[in-house]
């Protein structure tokens, strides 16, 4: 059975959160993949994630981006290197 990858966007829920999560978003689809998105807006679970400055962007614990949106290219650059295999195309 596949995988899904679980995305984590840390903040309080501004625009720049919103924009992260978006572009999150666009590019697992773009590679067919399946995920969920978790939103930890709870300043407390921010804290202990370890998260000082939002945004910040977490996939399968790994944090990839904190107090900045993700380019789409590092994003895109980070999951192609990841090579997907592990994780199925969305149904």
């Amino acid at each position: 059975m596949n995988k899904k990858l679980k995305i984590r966007v840390f903040g309080p829920g501004c625009a720049k959160c919103a924009k992260t999560e978006e572009i999150a978003i666009e590019e697992l689809r773009k590679r067919n993949l399946d995920f969920t998105v978790e939103k930890i807006r709870d300043l407390d679970k921010i804290l202990e994630a370890g998260v000082f400055t939002t945004p910040a962007l977490e996939i399968e614990g790994e944090m990839l981006f904190k107090g900045q949106i993700p380019s789409r290219k590092e994003l895109g650059e980070w999951l192609d290197k990841r090579n997907a295999l592990d994780y199925g195309p969305s149904q």
